[in-house]
């Protein structure tokens, strides 16, 4: 049995990281699945505590999507956009990118323990695994550490406290998440405009074209309200095997 921590560089899966290797808990490796379109704050968060882990003697690796670059770029090519159903992001850059590593580093005769960090206010999202060689495990839902605890274990120690985790062009954002993009990185924005307008007749936010959103926030006086909270991959546990 290999046991294996599914890392997002979001909230939860940092403080599980610091939580298993405080508790002692057994830990072969930390893999990270690179969509090649995470926020910068993320790839922040992933050095940081890939740095920690490896001080700790366990392996992290990073690993990515086979049928294109990044998430983007295979969106691009089939014109599609992001979507609530179809979760390509999940399926083909995370799901199947860390089973692939698995079966190839360990071989296929290997079973995992795979640590999930799904906190225990998301502990409906709890779901076992759907292949019989991985056991899915969720220490934070089984301890009752919710969100709040695992940025308030974090702080305890002096450890950073990553920011919401997830592609910049998610699909669970808000609103308000795609203003504050537009506001803070003008050009990511101009390139969801491209992809949405790329497929000729998919719009990122429902029944609403970014473009006109952006006209939209243009015409405000104020920021966009940033107290809503939108659900990061490693919260809504879409991203997870």
């Amino acid at each position: 049995m290999k046991y294996v921590l599914s890392y997002g560089g979001g909230l939860n899966s940092s403080a599980l990281l610091v939580w298993l290797v405080q508790n002692h808990k057994p830990l072969d490796l930390v893999v990270f699945a690179d969509t090649g379109n995470e926020h910068i704050h993320t790839y922040e968060a992933v050095r940081y505590y890939k740095a920690f882990a490896e001080t700790k003697g366990i392996t992290f690796a990073t690993v990515r999507g086979s049928l294109a670059d990044s998430v983007y770029d295979y969106l691009w090519q089939n014109k599609i956009v992001p979507s609530f159903l179809r979760r390509d992001c999940t399926r083909y850059f995370k799901v199947q990118a860390i089973r692939r590593y698995l079966r190839k580093r360990f071989g296929h005769k290997e079973m995992f323990t795979l640590y999930i960090g799904v906190d225990y206010g998301e502990f409906h999202r709890v779901r076992k695994s759907d292949v019989q060689y991985i056991i899915s495990d969720y220490p934070l839902v089984d301890n009752k550490i919710d969100r709040d605890g695992c940025k308030r274990y974090l702080e305890r120690d002096g450890f950073m406290v990553p920011k919401k985790s997830g592609c910049w062009f998610c699909p669970f954002q808000t609103r308000d998440s795609w203003r504050r993009l537009q506001e803070g990185n003008p050009t990511l924005f101009k390139q969801a405009i491209a992809l949405e307008e790329n497929t000729g007749r998919f719009t990122m936010i429902m029944g609403l074209p970014l473009r006109k959103l952006k006209r939209q926030t243009e015409g405000r006086n104020s920021k966009a309200d940033d107290s809503q909270s939108d659900p990061p991959c490693d919260v809504t546990a879409g991203c997870f095997l």
